[in-house]
């Protein structure tokens, strides 16, 4: 499913903040 796709970018960019 795509809907995981966001939710990893979201993650990613939360650890990169």
């Amino acid at each position: 499913v795509y809907g995981l796709s966001w939710l990893v970018m979201a993650t990613v960019l939360l650890v990169l903040k």
